[in-house]
């Protein structure tokens, strides 16, 4: 059980890094990048990571920049501007 836990943990430090990552390379168009990453096959890019990672580095980057993502896939601030 603690090994399944250790795992957990550092996938989510993985996570957490590429997003800080994304975040200073390309400021504002963060979650666009993470996004492009999510969209291409792992193979062509970051081929290391596991099926999904990209999709949750998109929401953290979208969780520290207030974005609200909605059904109609919308993508608004949470403070309305």
């Amino acid at each position: 059980m603690f090994g399944w836990w250790r795992r957990r943990r550092e996938y989510r430090t993985l996570v957490l890094r590429d997003a800080d990552d994304l975040i200073a390379r390309f400021g504002i168009r963060a979650y666009s990048a993470a996004s492009m990453r999510w969209r291409i096959h792992g193979d062509i890019l970051d081929g290391n990571r596991p099926d999904g990672h990209w999709e949750l580095v998109q929401e953290e980057i979208a969780k520290r920049s207030g974005k609200v993502i909605g059904l109609t896939g919308h993508e608004q601030r949470r403070d309305g501007k």
